[in-house]
């Protein structure tokens, strides 16, 4: 993560926060509008995670809504309250999902 400070017009850099996927490949990334969530895109797939001590704790992850197609996963955005991710995908769909108990999620992340 890094800050603007416009005064001194610098990019300030903090200690970078890093989650192993594997093989996979992320593909599109966004963070939360109060910037301790991330959700990110994996082919079908996005999945959240809580920045907690410099990690990233999966807490959660939304497969495509359609069992027999597998659209990739676009673009990802959090609606400005944060209480929405919007995904679009390959096949020209934007889906909308409602984030159920998302505080519940960050808590449970931090405690563990």
């Amino acid at each position: 993560m890094c800050q603007l400070d416009w005064a001194k017009k610098k990019l300030q850099l903090e200690t970078p926060v890093e989650v192993d996927t594997g093989e996979e490949l992320c593909g599109v990334i966004c963070v939360h509008p109060e910037g301790e969530v991330v959700c990110c895109g994996f082919g079908a797939a996005f999945r959240l995670f809580v920045i907690h001590e410099n990690k990233m704790v999966l807490v959660g992850e939304q497969l495509s809504d359609e069992a027999e197609e597998t659209p990739s996963v676009n673009s990802v955005c959090f609606s400005p309250k944060g209480d929405n991710i919007v995904a679009g995908g390959e096949d020209g769909k934007v889906r909308v999902w409602k984030l159920q108990n998302l505080k519940g999620a960050v808590a449970g992340a931090r405690a563990s």
